[in-house]
């Protein structure tokens, strides 16, 4: 749990999904894939097995380790986590509200104060003291800490002045309940509505969007908290409220025609060669942001590209992946490509039939959106040539890095980075880098832009350590102003490409504004930027 390296298990655990990781020994080449899933799965059920029949020795084991890391925590000064409720301390206050429902799946004890400021208590002296550090202390060691991941907002207690620290150990602190808190409630008749710029805010926006309901994005006249937001600004008779959605919406004043009206983005995501496969990962990361946020897709493969299907869309969104193979087919030269792992069918790209769609999709008013050394390294000058980009460096490992971003829509509802120390970063926010060289799972292109593309945002910092070795080569490579976000109109369309991982394991929540600011700009024209 100390380097978490973003693989799907470790993701699970994080959201309190318990995860059985299977292996089956083999010598590489000897054994078909059949062989080798049974083997995954007997070993499953002789996991399940072992369980049941050594079940008081496995909780006599857990035992003593609580009751070792208990007592740790009493003879330790008191320690303990703090986030806040209330927006005035907490811009994603809806997502704060997620990351507690996720330490009560794991059994973290929660308790809630109202002095002094309202705030939820996660004292450390617990017994799965580990863990609760694992999920929530963002130090550099811990490349996905919830609270930087979230967007939320966390106090070490020992980072708080003196004078407040006391207070807090004075408060009187109430065992919290998640589903006392978390119960639905009606919405107050209000001349309009705001709706927070987040995950949970874009997923019922979408829901609005697609009942009909108008739906103005807060962009250009913003000011404070509401920049970036969204206006309903004629409510319905009655708003489709759920345990999360009082959180992300709250009554305001606004005018008629205020923002720029919204309509349901038609997205087309690229889902065949390049991005499936030993590459699934960062499709099924794209499916699952787009799913989650309540927006509607179409999987396009490329023959429907090559056919020239994408007119039917307002963007197209390829996944993170391999910029060669999605352009020329699956590599053949690889062992993962070999006798007994031949990949299913032959090997067959866009070729140069789906370059020339793409780019008269864009030409003609579409949105490109492309991910990491797929969808993004596939935009720049050595691949398709659709951006003004060249690629830098590429599958530099894992960290979390900074990034500066630029005044622009795509950045809107971006909030100042509060660090877990107090102090406070304006103008940037940490993202998810990653790469994977030993599984050839390649990602993180840094850009370097042309003339003609803009960056709106770029590499300004890592948070990293060296002794993790999560990182290959430099980590000064990330404080050269390489770009991290790129845009770039072409003709009468857009382009948007992402060296971060935007989309990472249901898990940045914080940096899918990202995507769901250009879904939305898909479609409200070119005139904004």
């Amino acid at each position: 749990m100390l380097s978490l390296d973003g693989r799907f298990d470790l993701d699970l655990d994080l959201h309190g999904t318990p995860v059985a990781l299977t292996e089956s020994a083999r010598t590489p080449g000897t054994q078909t894939w059949q062989d080798r899933v049974e083997q995954k799965v007997i070993a499953g059920q002789s996991f399940l097995e072992c369980c049941l029949e050594w079940k008081d020795e496995l909780l006599s084991t857990q035992h003593k380790v609580w009751l070792e890391n208990s007592q740790r925590g009493q003879e330790q000064p008191s320690e303990a986590m703090i986030i806040p409720k209330e927006r005035d301390e907490q811009d994603a206050v809806a997502l704060a509200e997620e990351l507690i429902e996720i330490l009560s799946q794991h059994g973290i004890q929660t308790y809630s104060a109202e002095e002094p400021f309202r705030s939820w208590i996660i004292p450390m002296g617990q017994p799965d003291r580990a863990l609760i550090r694992s999920m929530l202390v963002s130090e550099s060691w811990n490349l996905n800490s919830l609270p930087p991941a979230f967007g939320v907002t966390s106090h070490a207690l020992t980072s708080l002045p003196s004078p407040m620290q006391e207070k807090f150990r004075r408060a009187r602190l109430d065992l919290f309940d998640p589903g006392e808190e978390r119960r639905p409630v009606k919405a107050a008749a209000a001349e309009g509505w705001l709706v927070d710029n987040s995950a949970v805010g874009v997923s019922l926006v979408n829901e609005l969007l697609q009942k009909g309901i108008e739906v103005r994005w807060n962009v250009l006249d913003a000011t404070g908290n509401e920049e970036g937001s969204f206006i309903v600004p004629s409510p319905p008779a009655q708003l489709p409220l759920d345990v999360r959605t009082p959180r992300v919406i709250r009554p305001a004043k606004v005018r008629k025609d205020q923002g720029i009206s919204l309509q349901p983005c038609r997205i087309a995501l690229y889902s065949d060669q390049g991005v499936d496969e030993r590459n699934r990962v960062f499709w099924a990361d794209s499916s699952s942001a787009l799913s989650r946020m309540n927006f509607t897709f179409d999987a396009v493969y490329a023959r429907d590209i090559q056919e020239g299907k994408l007119a039917e869309y307002d963007a197209l969104l390829i996944p993170g992946g391999d910029a060669y193979e999605i352009l020329h087919g699956w590599r053949t030269d690889l062992q993962f490509s070999k006798a007994p792992w031949e990949l299913p069918g032959s090997s067959q790209g866009i070729g140069e039939q789906g370059v020339a769609k793409i780019r008269e999709f864009v030409e003609q008013g579409g949105m490109y959106l492309g991910i990491g050394a797929g969808g993004g390294a596939l935009a720049a000058k050595e691949y398709m040539r659709l951006a003004d980009v060249s690629i830098a460096a590429h599958t530099l490992g894992k960290a979390r890095v900074i990034i500066r971003l630029k005044k622009h829509p795509l950045t809107a509802g971006a909030r100042p980075y509060r660090m877990q120390d107090g102090s406070v970063r304006h103008g940037v926010v940490p993202a998810i880098y990653f790469s994977e060289s030993l599984l050839l799972t390649h990602g993180g292109p840094l850009f370097e832009t042309g003339g003609a593309a803009e960056s709106i945002a770029v590499y300004e910092d890592v948070d990293y350590e060296p002794w993790t070795k999560l990182l290959i080569g430099d980590p000064a490579q990330f404080r050269k102003g390489y770009s991290a976000i790129v845009y770039q109109k072409q003709g009468k369309g857009r382009v948007v490409l992402y060296g971060i991982s935007p989309d990472f394991r249901a898990t940045w929540l914080s940096t899918y504004r990202f995507l769901s600011n250009a879904l939305f700009l898909a479609q409200v024209g070119s005139d904004l930027v």
